[in-house]
């Protein structure tokens, strides 16, 4: 398995690897600073990628520069406060039963398969400029089709799933954390926002909660 997704990565040198190694190590050294996608929080909980980030392209096409590329938009410094969370079932699909509570008129199992059909119709869609079917193969390594055979009937969502989503329903996904950092602010009532997914033209936002691990909850603000 893990010989075939690194195979997917383009070659490089002795020398690149070294030093990509090592700029990887130098993050994993911060407890702050994910070593996935650079956001602030703990590589092993990154709520977009779940592979390492050694076993993803943007491990090379992000070397020097000063603005990593991600599947999401960056957050920013913004604050939400004073939002309700909604609590959704741990039972797999919380992410996509979050996106439907904010959505409205669907449910997790029907949201999940036209997601599914969504990303299977438009593999060239670019996201991020890259195209989806690179984004599920640096994350998966698999093909679109064996993907999204497989997530049309379970295993947990993540960035792709909310960008394809933010399309296929034209809204605005955006993904925040508890807590607004410093200030004496309460953790239970602020949330700093981790990621945008955006979708040009949109009228709406759709906010959800990551809670750690592999689980996310709704926000009504």
């Amino acid at each position: 398995g893990g010989s075939a997704r690194g195979a997917s990565v383009e070659p490089h040198s002795s020398s690149s690897s070294s030093s990509t190694t090592a700029s990887s190590n130098a993050r994993r050294g911060s407890a702050e600073t994910c070593d996935r996608c650079d956001g602030k929080h703990e590589t092993a909980k990154c709520p977009f990628f779940k592979k390492p980030r050694e076993e993803h392209r943007d491990a090379w096409v992000n070397k020097g520069l000063k603005t990593p590329r991600e599947i999401g938009g960056s957050g920013g410094n913004f604050v939400l406060r004073g939002a309700r969370v909604v609590t959704q079932p741990p039972d797999g699909s919380c992410l996509f039963h979050s996106m439907a509570y904010g959505l409205g008129h669907t449910n997790a199992q029907a949201l999940r398969k036209e997601i599914a059909a969504f990303v299977d119709r438009n593999p060239d869609l670019k996201i991020a400029d890259d195209p989806l079917k690179d984004w599920v193969m640096w994350d998966q390594g698999v093909s679109v089709g064996q993907y999204t055979r497989r997530m049309s009937l379970s295993g947990w969502g993540g960035g792709i799933e909310m960008a394809a989503c933010s399309r296929l329903k034209g809204v605005n996904i955006h993904v925040y954390e508890r807590g607004g950092g410093g200030g004496g602010m309460s953790s239970g009532s602020s949330f700093r926002r981790i990621s945008c997914f955006d979708c040009p033209g949109a009228t709406r936002t759709i906010h959800v909660l990551y809670c750690g691990g592999v689980h996310y909850n709704s926000l009504v603000v």
